[in-house]
């Protein structure tokens, strides 16, 4: 635990930074940022909230490619945003039926106070590595998509690639919590992210 606490501590000591390089040719605000995060999940809805502003920012970042002159493919990208939107909504629907998991666990139980299954120290701890996982997730997405602007990816293999990066996105956050109700619920963001491929 305490080598945890330490490389927690060294890896926040590092900047923050998203270094997007400029792109001739190409519009100079190629794609949005991601923006940041509050902080990493500490219960299952904010998993889902976390999943939900991921679709979102991928949805957008398909319509933002779908506006540019450069990209033959506008239909294809707004077919893939639509299916962003799908996956949002199912992702409500599991946070739906999370939160009245927990009315029937406080009713039958008499209202006691319902505890995080994430503790605070734990959440600061992991919170480094969470942040440089977000990073990366936005490098790879902006990667792939400048990929598929210059013709290195066939607009075909597009919805793949991102989903990919998407996936591998959820499984690395989950590597980060033991408790394994918060690793389900990344599990099954990356179901809905495969359901709807």
């Amino acid at each position: 635990m305490k080598a945890m606490e330490q490389a927690a501590a060294k890896t926040a000591d590092k900047p923050k930074q998203v270094a997007v390089k400029k792109e001739p040719g190409l519009d100079v605000k190629v794609f949005g940022t991601l923006g940041k995060i509050g902080q990493c999940p500490r219960n299952v809805n904010d998993v889902y909230s976390l999943g939900t502003t991921l679709q979102h920012y991928i949805e957008s970042r398909y319509l933002e490619l779908a506006s540019l002159n450069q990209w033959p493919d506008k239909d294809l990208c707004k077919d893939l945003a639509e299916k962003q939107l799908e996956g949002k909504r199912q992702v409500d629907v599991l946070r739906l039926a999370n939160l009245n998991q927990l009315l029937i666990y406080f009713y039958d139980n008499g209202g006691p106070i319902i505890e995080d299954p994430v503790p605070e120290q734990e959440t600061r701890m992991i919170m480094p590595f969470f942040n440089r996982i977000m990073i990366n997730f936005e490098k790879h997405i902006h990667a792939v998509l400048m990929s598929a602007i210059k013709g290195k990816t066939p607009s075909g293999n597009l919805e793949a690639c991102v989903n990919g990066v998407l996936i591998s996105t959820y499984s690395a956050i989950s590597d980060l919590y033991q408790d394994t109700t918060m690793q389900n619920a990344f599990m099954e963001l990356a179901d809905v992210t495969r359901q709807f491929a």
